[in-house]
This record gives structure tokens, sequence and C-alpha cells, in this order.
């Protein structure tokens, strides 16, 4: 339905749970025992002419396969128990350089468990307690090869010559492992006001590798995260005057704030011939700070058959990398300087000493809609607007990023089991306001139907999105991109 994100529907209303991600409203989501499962596909590819040659060349490709699963088991004395997550896998190969390109696979599995219920021997009609742990890994590796050359033109993702990395210090492999928990409390002061409030720990390992038969260098770092969220979900009607139309509210406020400290490690060792110490070392590489909020709001108000819909969102991080003391005879930095000063090194091979650096990132976002309920569907439209902005000790300011798009969407009932629906959206995506020659346009087309068989506890939904996009300034290579999703939910009613 192109994409309509703010009318109410099954597992979009706003509610602690589809709203909020807060386990504590699992038990009020649904009134039953339900189990989901949602597998998804999506594709791209984009190419361009390569100057001077006349010949086609593929700028990128990407390929993502997903396998989502979420089931819950709900009991009369009101507890609620059960499981969510997701394995997925993706590639997408970039070019690199004017003969070479980069192939970044990634794949990564995460469960997590919940326990919710009311809390014994005190308000146990408004109070509910729940608890969570997660677990998930994430395999990162990144491969440089040569394109794939014909007559027609070099493209991506064949098995062209595979080739060293171009930095032998960077880690071109990354394992990361997660785990965590947390606990949430909520109080339901009446129909007005559901409150929650909560806390995540968790510990990322993070460890990463280069190697080759004359190197191996690596990375580690232990991570840890500590999360607080607080939300709240009400409804009511305004006092209007008399013979006013009443039009019933319904909002949703999420807000959560984040820390993050941590240190990581190196070790290296090159080869450096016959008779020859080996460059080798190992030590403290940098010390990272994170600080982070995020604040959302939703609201929905509606008369009849109209429903008006409104959301908001403010996201904001900051990170800090600072290098080893000076004085640290054990820092990479020194060990950078070290090599240099070595007969037979080359510095132009060395990478970057690390510079101390804060980084800034906001992201704020708004969006309002419109949804007509008809006899045998709805009609639904909505706007969108996004803007990205970030700031860097070294670098500098920018990019600053601004989207915005419109979104149209229906459905329509074609039998007592059947519904059909189709959706458009236009986008414009202007990447960096402070510099020219950065603004796309795209259109995309999506189609979809859902089954609900009549006295079934089983229901299906398919859904399909295509998009073109293309730059919007005069480029004479003449670029052209299209994207390419399916996904599917089979959901299970006990």
């Amino acid at each position: 339905m192109g994409r309509l994100t703010l009318l109410d529907s099954p597992g979009n209303r706003i509610g602690l749970w589809d709203f909020a991600a807060n386990p504590v409203g699992i038990m009020e989501a649904e009134s039953t025992s339900t189990l989901d499962f949602r597998p998804a596909t999506s594709s791209s590819a984009g190419r361009h002419e390569a100057i001077g040659t006349g010949r086609e060349r593929q700028g990128v490709a990407s390929r993502e396969l997903r396998m989502g699963v979420e089931a819950w088991e709900r009991t009369r004395d009101g507890s609620a128990f059960g499981l969510y997550g997701d394995a997925a896998t993706l590639r997408a190969d970039d070019l690199f350089g004017e003969t070479s390109e980069l192939r970044r696979v990634l794949k990564a599995p995460r469960i997590a468990g919940v326990m919710s219920g009311r809390m014994p021997l005190f308000q146990r009609d408004r109070m509910r307690w729940a608890m969570d742990a997660f677990y998930g890994l994430e395999d990162r590796n990144n491969e440089y090869r040569t394109l794939f050359s014909n007559a027609a033109g070099e493209y991506l993702g064949k098995q062209g010559d595979l080739l060293g990395p171009p930095d032998f210090f960077a880690p071109d492999q990354y394992f990361v492992s997660t785990l965590g928990g947390g606990a949430s409390f909520s109080y339901r002061a009446g129909s007005w006001l559901t409150a929650a409030v909560g806390g995540r720990g968790s510990s990322s390992r993070n460890q990463g590798d280069n190697s080759s038969v004359i190197h191996d260098g690596g990375t580690g770092e232990d991570r840890p995260y500590l999360t607080l969220q607080t939300s709240a979900v009400g409804r009511g009607v305004p006092i209007l005057g008399p013979g006013t139309a009443r039009w019933p509210i319904e909002w949703g406020y999420d807000g959560r704030a984040w820390t993050s400290s941590s240190e990581a490690r190196w070790v290296f060792t090159l080869k450096a011939g016959i008779n020859q110490e080996p460059f080798a070392g190992r030590g403290k590489l940098l010390d990272r700070k994170e600080n982070g909020i995020e604040e959302r709001f939703r609201a929905r108000a509606w008369t009849g058959p109209f429903e008006l819909d409104g959301s908001a969102g403010y996201w904001r991080r900051e990170i800090e990398v600072r290098p080893p003391d000076a004085a640290d005879l054990s820092s990479f930095n020194r060990f950078i300087t070290t090599i240099s000063e070595r007969d037979g090194a080359d510095s132009l091979a060395l990478p970057d000493s690390i510079r101390q650096n804060r980084s800034r990132e906001r992201v704020l976002s708004l969006a309002y809609g419109a949804t007509w309920k008809l006899r045998r569907g709805l009609l639904g439209l909505e706007y969108h607007y996004s803007g990205q902005k970030i700031e860097q000790t070294v670098a500098g300011e920018g990019p600053e990023r601004r989207i915005w798009d419109v979104r149209s969407g229906m459905e329509y009932r074609c039998t007592g089991k059947l519904a059909g629906r189709l959706g458009y959206i236009y986008r414009s995506d202007d990447r960096d306001l402070l510099s020219a020659n950065n603004e796309y346009t795209s259109h995309t087309l999506t189609a979809g139907l859902g089954l609900t068989p009549a006295r079934s506890i089983w229901g299906l939904d398919l859904g399909w999105a295509i998009e073109w996009l293309r730059p919007d300034f005069d480029d004479a290579t003449d670029p052209r991109e299209s994207r390419q999703q399916m996904a599917a939910q089979v959901h299970w009613v006990f």
C-alpha cells in the first residue's frame, strides 16, 4: 500500500509493543496466542556509461535474504512469554576503483526471549513487568576483486580475481557477538494513560582481522551499552463546544537514551625478509565514548470513516575517539612512527595515525497523513520528511541530507477472503545540501494481497515493490538504478 506507516492496522497500532517496541506491552498487543513467519528478499542494481568508452559499467549491486519469526503465548491469568528474532544475509557490491570492486557480505542472526506478567501483590490490575534477554551475531567480510569485463561492459558480482586489501592494517573481516537483557515496568492509570519505564544492558565483542601469508593483524574491543527507555500511550476525547464533531485522539511517545565507553586494542606482525626482524607489535588502539538519544511521537484522530495521523522523531548520537597517550610505548601511533623510520619501509603504504575526533549526527523526521475507510477498502495519503546532518572535528561539517516523499495507497476487498493492495511513492533525495550534483528522484510502485480464509486460524499477506532512481541533474554518464523488494507474512492465531 505504498509503504504507508501511519494508519491504524494490525501490527501497526499505537501500543507499547507495536509502537514503542517495549516488551511490557506484548500482552495487550493481541488477545490470543500468535505465531508469525516473515520471509523477505530485496535486490538492487545500478549502471552508468563509462566516460570515453561508450561501454556500460555497473556501479552497484546487492541482494538480501531475511527470515523473521515472532511467537507469543498469552495465558488467561494475564502473563505472556515467547520469542522473536530474525536471520539475514546481505551481499553488496560497489565500485572501488577503475578496475576493481568491493564486495561486502554480512550474516546476522539474532534471537530474543521475553517473559511478562502482572505485578504480584501490588496493583495487579494496573502494573505489569517484563524481562527480556537477547543474543546476536554479525559476521562481516570485505573482498576486493577485479571487475568482470566483456564486449558490452564491466560488471559487478561475478567471479573476478581476488585482490589483496589496500591496507594491511585495517581489518577486512569483523565478527561481532552481542549479549544483553533488561527489565521493564508499566502502570495503567486509565484509558487515557499507560506509562512504562525500563532499562537494558548489553555487551558486544568486536573482533577485526586482516591476514595473509606474509602478515597478520587484528583489533579487539568490548563495547558495553546501557540504555534507558520511557514510553507512554493513551487516548481520549478533547472537550469541544456544543454541536462540534467529536474526534477521539490516540497518541504514543517513546524515548531512549544510551551511553557506551570502551577501549580498542590492536596486534600486528609482518614478515620483513630473510635474516630480518619482523614488523610486530601490540597494544592500545584508541578510546571510544558514545552517547545518544532517540525520541518518537505518534498520534491519530478519527471521526466516522476519516482518520488523521502524524508522527515526529528526533535522533542524535555523539562519538568521541581519543588516541592513546603519546608516552604509551604500546600505542598504535607509536608503532606507525617506528615502522616509518625503519630501513626499506614505504611510508606511502602506512595508514594514518589515530587522531582525536568528535562526530555528531542528528536526524529529524516528520510525517502526516490521512485515511478514508470505504465500505470495501480504504484510501491513504502520507507525506514524509527526513533531515540528517553530520559534523566532525577532523572532516568538518557535512554531509547534510534532506529527503521528502509523498506516498499513496489503497486496499480493496475483492471477496470476503481476499484483499488487493496498490501504492505509489514519489521521493526526492538531496544527499548533500552543501554540494552540487547530489540530487536524486525515484518512483516506487507497490502491490500486494491479503488472504484470510473464513473460520481459519491463519492468514497470509504478500507484498512487492519496485523502485526506479535517476539523478535530478545533468550527468554525462546517465546513471540509473532499480531496487526490488518482496515480503510475506504468515500469521497463525491459537
